[in-house]
């Protein structure tokens, strides 16, 4: 009875673990996001931070990243709908190593859509001139997709891979 209890707590604490982690995540991001936005629409100035080089310049981005789809705002706001509603049905199968991961992608998709109500485009300021200015949030979900994909080949390919070869030759 007190195994079962224990194991019964220690689930508990690990889905705590788990789910505070996420919330801290998505929260300290969309936070800083929407701060450094509002910093760079009340500046609306191109200010070299180091010149030649970085930047903080307003832009309003219409698009998606790179402004790539001018003009489909709906479009960008289904997508991040769907890619909310994804994260959140598949939220407890997600394995607790890609929780960070997928909180970056779910902040980085919440800041975005935060600027497509309200601004109808999203605001960049991160400008290094030889790459289009971004902001906190698409630095998220790069970062976020980038670790997922890592993930995928370090955890899952790479263990299939092993798997491959352990097993066990067909008798002749």
């Amino acid at each position: 009875m007190v195994k079962k209890q224990t194991r019964s707590n220690e689930k508990l604490i690990k889905r705590f673990n788990r789910n505070l982690n996420f919330i801290l995540i998505v929260v300290l991001v969309v936070i800083s996001d929407q701060i450094t936005k509002l910093l760079a629409k009340k500046s609306e100035i191109s200010t070299p931070v180091i010149k030649n080089i970085f930047y903080l310049t307003y832009s309003l981005n219409r698009g998606s990243a790179f402004s790539l789809f001018q003009g489909y705002a709906w479009l960008m706001i289904v997508i991040s709908l769907i890619v909310l509603g994804t994260i959140i049905r598949y939220y407890r199968r997600i394995p607790i190593k890609m929780i960070p991961a997928t909180a970056l992608i779910f902040a980085g998709t919440i800041g975005n859509l935060i600027d497509r109500f309200f601004y109808r485009g999203v605001i960049d300021f991160i400008d290094f001139r030889i790459w289009p200015a971004f902001n906190i949030a698409d630095a998220a979900l790069v970062i976020g997709a980038a670790l997922l994909i890592w993930f995928f080949f370090k955890f899952e390919y790479l263990d299939k891979k092993k798997f491959a070869k352990t097993k066990t030759p067909k008798k002749r």
